[in-house]
């Protein structure tokens, strides 16, 4: 939906229109392909077959609203990452205004847990179809033709609001009871081993009947001890993960404003 706000007496600027991106729940894993380009994409970008099966399609607005940057991925199985900056078009788009738990009162909630698990959804934004006239937000252009989601892409400033709406749908009745949820992070904790096996029975019928798509690798099952959103969380309470400061701690010192909003972003 758009507004056209009316303009200040004096003032020439265009007013901006506002915009409210429409979603609906998954009903499968896998987006339908709609690429005609694949096959000359793949030969200079080795892995973004990925992306592009799930999520973009080749009908792009003429428009276009954002810059597109690669980026390599050391170690990882897609070796190439689609950024876009989407800084222009997040200054239109209008808050959700749905608000994101704080991760202190988060832990405050485990109490005397001593069994965890955490599990993550494959792709997780990208579950999420956007409808037809939020589509044209999200256009891009690249050396083969222009380009626009199907799916909800990172980067749009209302992406994390609309993933944690959902989840915290989903999973309504159990939330702060045995699962705690953070956007794409998610946790089951109980008292007992026994009712743990219950708690994830509970859990991942739920993610079945709502079409959410688990990663196998990310997801981990009854531990005593879990990291978890920078945290390491045992039945001893919550810490900071070492892991973490140390990268802190070893990342070279900033020398100039770039360095230092490198360093920011990381």
């Amino acid at each position: 939906m758009t507004q056209k706000p009316l303009l200040k007496k004096g003032k020439t600027t265009k007013p901006k229109a506002v915009w409210t991106l429409t979603l609906e729940l998954p009903q499968e894993a896998i987006a339908e392909t709609e690429m005609n380009s694949l096959e000359a994409t793949q030969q200079v970008f080795p892995g973004s077959d990925v992306m592009i099966h799930e999520g973009v399609d080749a009908n792009g607005q003429k428009q276009q609203y954002t810059s597109v940057v690669i980026q390599a991925q050391a170690g990882k199985k897609d070796p190439f990452r689609l950024c876009l900056n989407y800084r222009p078009i997040n200054i239109v788009i209008k808050d959700s205004g749905y608000l994101i738990p704080n991760i202190n009162f988060l832990f405050t909630i485990l109490g005397q847990a001593t069994y965890f698990s955490a599990f993550d959804c494959l792709k997780g934004f990208w579950q999420l179809r956007l409808d037809e006239k939020s589509k044209g937000l999200t256009g891009f252009a690249t050396t083969f033709g222009q380009f626009r989601w199907t799916r909800l892409p990172m980067g749009l400033k209302s992406s994390p609001a609309a993933w944690q709406k959902v989840m915290d749908t989903i999973f309504f009745e159990e939330l702060y009871r045995f699962v705690l949820i953070y956007i794409d992070d998610a946790l089951i904790f109980s008292t007992s081993f026994d009712n743990h096996l219950v708690h994830l029975e509970t859990i991942l019928k739920k993610a079945a009947q709502a079409g959410l798509s688990l990663s196998v690798t990310k997801c981990k099952f009854g531990y005593k001890e879990i990291p978890v959103l920078g945290h390491i969380l045992s039945t001893d309470g919550f810490k900071m993960d070492q892991k973490k400061i140390r990268k802190v701690q070893e990342y070279p010192t900033p020398v100039n404003l770039t360095a230092l909003n490198r360093f920011i972003a990381h």
